[in-house]
């Protein structure tokens, strides 16, 4: 018995029927392949901004608003290739106890802290994304509230990393992805401000343009050992 093949046709079909549901099948696959890594991302931008508000909540709690100070920095981000923008990414220096449990740290007679440190937030200067740092600068025990000595001089020794003023040891990344971050202080309501961004990248488009989320928020947090208070 002799068998029939099948006709260019048939083939042509087939060929075209295949290729379609392959198409369809990678389009969905890309689909749900872009939607799972823009999810990872906003996760990881949620996280960041979390790990950062747990840490600079309490030093901002334990420190006085006369001794905050804040140094306001503008730099050239290339956020793409070819696409340069200004962004503020500053510094702030927040009076600190380097063990605040110890009573060591207190004057006996009226309870006043005895400042011996400073926590100093930094940012760098790397694009498209820069780091967020923290360090300790130390200094002799003292109830008086005061500033940073030099820490709003220029050139800025805090901007450096490994700064120069630091404490050896205590630097360290509190996050990276870093879009901005401005700090300020509002002195009528006794509360330093910061505004914080970060940037992640979770694909590129065919002509080269990355595909970037930005999660943002403010925080308004008042110093809890600031004496006389308005």
């Amino acid at each position: 018995m002799k068998r029939r093949g099948f006709s260019v046709l048939e083939l042509t079909v087939s060929s075209f029927c295949l290729a379609l549901i392959s198409a369809a099948l990678f389009y969905v696959f890309n689909m749900c392949s872009s939607g799972f890594r823009l999810g990872m991302t906003r996760q990881g931008l949620q996280n960041q901004i979390t790990g950062f508000s747990a840490r600079f909540t309490i030093d901002v709690r334990q420190s006085s608003m006369y001794a905050a100070w804040s140094n306001s920095r503008t730099v050239n981000v290339e956020a793409d290739p070819g696409v340069v923008v200004p962004l503020r990414r500053d510094a702030l220096c927040l009076s600190a106890l380097r063990d605040p449990g110890s009573p060591a740290s207190y004057e006996t007679a009226t309870g006043l802290p005895r400042w011996d440190c400073f926590w100093v937030y930094t940012s760098t200067d790397e694009s498209p994304t820069g780091r967020l740092m923290r360090f300790r600068c130390d200094q002799p025990p003292s109830t008086a509230q005061f500033p940073l000595a030099d820490f709003r001089s220029t050139p800025n020794n805090y901007f450096t990393i490994p700064s120069p003023r630091a404490v050896a040891g205590t630097s360290q990344t509190l996050a990276h992805g870093l879009h901005k971050f401005e700090a300020s202080l509002d002195q009528a309501n006794q509360q330093v401000l910061i505004r914080i961004a970060f940037r992640g990248e979770h694909g590129r488009t065919v002509a080269g343009r990355s595909l970037a989320e930005i999660a943002e928020t403010m925080f308004r947090v008042k110093p809890e050992n600031s004496w006389p208070r308005l």
